[in-house]
């Protein structure tokens, strides 16, 4: 039987399959330095200031000069983009020509050199009532640390496991270090407050900003409580975080150790359990709808206006802005127009604050895994290659696109930590006491009209170890709540 001469077919076949496999090694070798980059991108963006701290312990002051070059007068990071970084030279600029802004920026250098602050709005009425300075000496004695980003989980352990949970929290809060609160200010709307604090001796700025017409009959906590947006972003603007305490809230320990500080917004929860702070799928039930009765829908409670950690960026300014203008303009609680800025979504002109940046990093990922999955399908692969780069530019373009200049991303404080008064009445004063959850940190009493009793209640049972201190007080509003 004869062969068939193909004509040097072998050899070729050879360089053929030798081709390909250079080829497939080059997409490889290229879709590799594209996921290299990504990730280099992506742990950047994730990690400013990790790194901007390890880069300054280890280059010495040299290096921190440097770096801190660039965010020195308004607080943006090193790796900021170019849009952030426009956006940094156009405060550090606003700054510079405003008389108010820059004795602000000298004094906040003076008393928080770290830039962050905890701040109090008051007029001259708690201060009257005394509200006021229990504020100011659960601020003072703040100092018993704790460990930070512990969390209590009520409903997880069994009994046994919640009360070894319970006093393991409370020896490693007994054991840290002393770290006492410092970086506070009382911002004072009148005169008679900047008296007050000059004879206590008290971290103090005056700003007399007046009530707009639109809160003038608001009575006199919402109408102060609304001015507080305008305040706060004269802070984030000259470069400094705010840590914002309403006056009735107990000050524990102290705040700054229990913060993440990843989030642009990180603020209390009004809710009571975990499901209602942190978000559940809540099912409706239609009957008339037959087949389709039954739907769902995201829930959590609205977070509160009156105890949030806001880091200083284009975001948080935008934020502050959109706030301060809306509540000029309408006669509305300055808590529901939080929350509608942060969590309505968008619809039609309206552009909620939602990040599709952080979505486009998924995606990036998820082509990427593709990418290393399909490396033997030479066109599907050079089209996801295609892909993966598209994505990237535009993620490379997202900060420059007007449209997400003003996102934010919130966290949630911990429930048992960042405690509202329905909590701690309601709920964690009924349980024994070898199974309560540690100290918390603050204890806002927002559920409750007896504000300052309430308060210095909550101090002695935490603070001067009276276990009774709670006892004469109904749950609620109402005797036998």
């Amino acid at each position: 039987m004869g062969v068939l001469d193909d004509g040097g077919s072998g050899k070729s076949k050879s360089l053929d399959f030798r081709s390909r496999h250079q080829l497939l090694v080059a997409v490889f070798a290229l879709g590799a330095c594209v996921g290299v980059v990504l990730a280099e991108r992506i742990y950047i963006a994730t990690n400013r200031e990790d790194i901007l701290n390890g880069v300054s312990a280890l280059g010495g002051a040299a290096a921190a000069q440097e770096l801190a070059a660039i965010a020195a007068d308004v607080g943006e990071p090193a790796t900021a983009s170019a849009a952030e970084r426009a956006a940094a030279a156009a405060r550090a600029e606003a700054v510079a020509k405003d008389p108010e802004l820059k004795l602000l920026k000298s004094y906040l250098t003076m008393i928080a050199p770290e830039r962050e602050v905890l701040i109090g709005v008051s007029n001259k009425n708690p201060m009257l009532e005394g509200m006021l300075d229990t504020w100011l000496e659960g601020v003072k004695q703040a100092g018993r640390g704790g460990a930070p980003r512990s969390t209590f989980q009520l409903a997880v352990a069994a009994p046994r496991g919640r009360a070894r949970l319970a006093r393991a929290a409370a020896a490693a809060s007994a054991a840290a270090a002393v770290a006492p609160v410092t970086n506070y200010l009382v911002v004072a709307l009148d005169e008679e407050t900047v008296e007050g604090m000059k004879q206590r001796g008290v971290n103090h700025f005056f700003m007399p900003i007046k009530v707009s017409k639109a809160q003038a009959d608001t009575g006199d906590n919402h109408s102060i409580s609304a001015l507080k947006f305008g305040i706060i972003k004269k802070f984030l603007t000259v470069g400094w975080a705010v840590l914002l305490s309403d006056i009735d809230i107990a000050v524990l320990q102290n705040p700054f150790k229990f913060l993440y500080r990843d989030h642009d917004v990180e603020g209390q929860t009004d809710g009571f359990d975990v499901q209602g702070a942190y978000g559940a799928i809540d099912g409706v039930d239609d009957p008339s709808m037959g087949w389709a009765r039954f739907a769902q829908k995201m829930a959590h409670f609205n977070m509160n206006s009156g105890l949030f950690y806001l880091r200083s960026n284009q975001r948080t300014i935008d934020l502050m802005q959109r706030l301060e203008t809306r509540l000029a303009r309408e006669k509305y609680w300055d808590q529901s127009a939080y929350n509608e800025e942060m969590f309505i979504l968008s619809h039609g002109d309206y552009k909620s604050a939602m990040s599709l940046q952080s979505l486009l990093l998924l995606l990036l990922l998820l082509l990427l895994l593709l990418l290393l999955l399909l490396l033997l399908l030479l066109l599907l692969l050079l089209l996801l290659l295609l892909l993966l780069l598209l994505l990237l530019l535009l993620l490379l373009l997202l900060p420059r696109l007007p449209l997400l200049s003003w996102r934010v991303t919130v966290r949630v404080m911990d429930i048992y930590q960042f405690m509202n008064s329905k909590t701690l009445f309601k709920r964690v004063r009924q349980m024994p006491l070898d199974q309560q959850p540690p100290s918390p940190v603050m204890v806002h009493i927002n559920y409750h009209p007896d504000k300052h009793e309430r308060m210095k209640a909550v101090m002695r049972y935490y603070l001067k170890g009276d276990k009774l201190a709670l006892q004469p007080f109904p749950g609620g509003s109402e005797p036998g709540s």
